[in-house]
Order: C-alpha cells, then sequence, then structure tokens
C-alpha cells in the first residue's frame, strides 16, 4: 500500500458550511482536505479576521481528528491586478492560521500586457508573495496550467522557480493540465518525466481526469480517452512525494447532494485501490483497452 494521506478538495461540496465538509468527510473516511476558494470565501465572510478565522477552523478541524494540509489560494482574477498581491497575502493569513503547509497558486494574469512584461509582472507578484512568507515552512505551489504555456512542464515551472530563487516555491501537478495539453500537442512530457524532474519540490497535487480536449476535472477513469493511471502511479511510487493523494474533481459536483455523497463514498474505494500494492499490475494485465 502507497501509504498517502487520502484527500478529496472540499469545493466538492460549496454548499455545505466549512464544518458540514468537514464532518461529511469523516463519515466516508477521509481526515484530510484541500481548502479550496469556496470555503476560503466562506471563512473570510464571518466578520473576524483572517487569522482569528484561521485559527477557528483549525481548531475546529483538530477536534475532530480532520486537518487542511494544502489550500488553494485565490485564482479567478490571477496575478498582475491592482489588489491581487492584498488579496493573496489575505489568503495567506488565513492558510497560516489554518496550519496549511502547501498553498497551491497559479502563475497567470496580466494577460492584457505584452508578453515579455506579462511574464516579468508575474515573476515579480510571486517573488513579493515569496518575501510575504520568508522564514515561515508555507510553501507556494505553482501549478501546471493548461492556458498558461510557461507553466506546461516541470521544466519550465523549475525555471520560474529558479527565477525567484525563494526556498518557500514548490510545485503543484495537475493531472489533468498535463494530460491537456499533452492530448493538445502543445507539450510533450509524460507523467514519469515530469514526477522525476520535479523531484523534491513536487509538493502537491490536482488528480482528475479528462479526454484530453475539455478540462472536465472528472474523477479517475471517467473519461474515454483519459490518463494512463499506471504509470502516474508508478512515477508517484518511485518519488519521495509525501503529501496528499488529491482529488480536484469539480466535473463531478453538479448534481444532487444524494448523489454526490455517493460519488464520495466511491471516491473512497477508487483512491485504496489506486494506492493498493496489486493496483499497477492489475491495470496493466485486465484494464479495458478503447479500441
Amino acid at each position: 500500500m502507497l501509504n498517502l494521506p487520502i484527500s478529496v478538495w472540499s469545493g466538492y461540496f460549496p454548499d455545505l458550511s466549512i464544518e458540514e465538509t468537514v464532518q461529511t468527510f469523516l463519515k466516508e473516511g477521509f481526515h484530510h482536505s484541500e481548502f479550496g476558494n469556496c470555503h476560503l470565501n466562506q471563512a473570510l465572510e464571518r466578520g473576524i479576521s483572517a487569522e482569528r478565522a484561521g485559527a477557528a477552523i483549525a481548531a475546529y478541524a483538530a477536534d475532530n481528528g480532520f486537518s487542511f494540509p494544502q489550500g488553494h489560494l485565490t485564482y479567478l482574477m490571477g496575478l498582475c491586478g491592482a489588489d491581487s498581491l492584498d488579496i493573496l497575502k489575505r489568503d495567506i493569513d488565513l492558510f497560516q492560521a489554518m496550519g496549511i503547509q502547501n498553498a497551491v497558486l497559479h502563475f497567470n494574469g496580466g494577460n492584457e500586457l505584452p508578453p515579455e512584461a506579462r511574464h516579468a509582472r508575474r515573476l515579480a507578484d510571486v517573488a513579493e508573495l515569496c518575501e510575504y512568507v520568508k522564514g515561515t515552512d508555507l510553501i507556494l505551489c505553482l501549478e501546471n496550467l493548461g492556458s498558461v504555456p510557461e507553466t506546461h512542464t516541470a521544466e519550465r515551472l523549475i525555471g520560474i522557480i529558479e527565477s525567484i530563487g525563494s526556498p518557500n516555491l514548490g510545485i503543484c501537478l495537475d493531472t489533468g493540465h498535463l494530460h491537456l495539453v499533452n492530448g493538445r500537442k502543445e507539450a510533450q512530457q509524460t507523467f514519469t518525466e515530469f514526477i522525476e524532474k520535479a523531484g523534491t519540490l513536487l509538493r502537491a497535487l490536482h488528480i482528475h481526469d479528462n479526454n484530453a480536449i475539455l478540462d472536465e476535472h472528472q474523477m479517475p477513469f471517467s473519461a474515454r480517452y483519459g490518463i494512463n493511471w499506471a504509470e502516474f502511479m508508478q512515477a508517484l511510487r518511485n518519488s519521495s512525494f509525501r503529501g496528499l493523494f488529491n482529488l480536484e474533481i469539480p466535473g463531478e459536483r453538479f448534481t444532487t447532494l444524494p448523489i454526490r455523497l455517493s460519488k464520495l463514498h466511491f471516491a473512497r474505494q477508487l483512491v485504496d485501490e489506486m494506492l493498493s500494492d496489486h493496483f499497477i499490475e492489475a491495470y496493466r494485465a485486465g484494464g479495458y483497452k478503447q479500441a
């Protein structure tokens, strides 16, 4: 058994409170989650400071045997905006009070700028965020994004990290995004290559599937022309990664709550199977191949 803590991103339940989400995950055997944007906003709307809100959430989670080791920083507006850094620093204050160790960050925004100026501005913004967390153990994990070519491969992400030179930077591998850019021939990097190149910089995972055309964010094995999960799992087993085995599956949430609960029950069985010692051999021996 690959001994990784299992997780589903909290945004799977945008209609539940943070506390209700914790209790729902616990009932299905999940003791960890990535803190999603919907709950980040909910926490910041409680009429108290980010630090106090984060401390209260951390205390509630701990009292119930639950934790949020990973969180997703606000991403809709991207970097480079007039108030982007203020918003992201507020998020970071909340995350640090919650005890979040790995904060996923999108290297995007500033699309109105010329390419060179846009890249320079993004680098400057990330560098300022690194300075903000300097001396802490919070890692800002740059995610490979399907829409940002500068992030398509591990080498490109490492180039950004080396340009900034901060120990507070790492990498988040988004499986669906890598599958997309490979399917579109925008970049060619296998999961094995990405994970090997990222090495110890790999700190976070967004695990989901798609058909190599649309960013569907479905559960593994949900797409007709989906990811080779045996390759991904073998590469993960060969790596030093010990973070959350985290499903980010917004494509599965557009239904009623009872059906989402049924899917969550299946998700627990699914991740247990993927982490099992026999999974890779069984997948390769008996997996159905699309003609």
